[in-house]
């Protein structure tokens, strides 16, 4: 079973994600504090941090560092694309929508 952390998301986002998360059979954990410690204690396959606070990017560079299994996304506020980040690879744009996300996951939609 796959886990991903939720972080520093919209309320209304974390919880549709988390509940598409969970019909997929996938496991989320919710995080709006320590989010690096966290990811460590946890080590999710996916981290999906909300991007529009200034510092995501930053964030999510520490997290590829620290683990460099786990896949990080940048989940916009208003846009409607998602950034992939993984180490070694480029970043790279898909589209915002929870089906994409699962797809990265290596899961499918139900």
């Amino acid at each position: 079973m796959a886990t991903v952390l939720l972080a520093n998301l919209a309320p209304l986002v974390q919880r549709g994600l988390s509940q598409v998360l969970s019909e997929a059979g996938a496991t989320s954990v919710a995080s709006e504090r320590r989010i690096v410690a966290q990811a460590r204690r946890v080590r999710p396959d996916m981290v999906v941090l909300g991007l529009g606070r200034g510092s995501e990017r930053t964030l999510a560079a520490r997290i590829v560092a620290a683990l460099p299994e786990t896949k990080v996304i940048l989940w916009p506020r208003d846009e409607d694309r998602m950034e992939v980040l993984a180490r070694g690879r480029a970043a790279r744009l898909e589209p915002a929508r929870p089906d994409a996300l699962l797809e990265e996951l290596g899961c499918r939609p139900t």
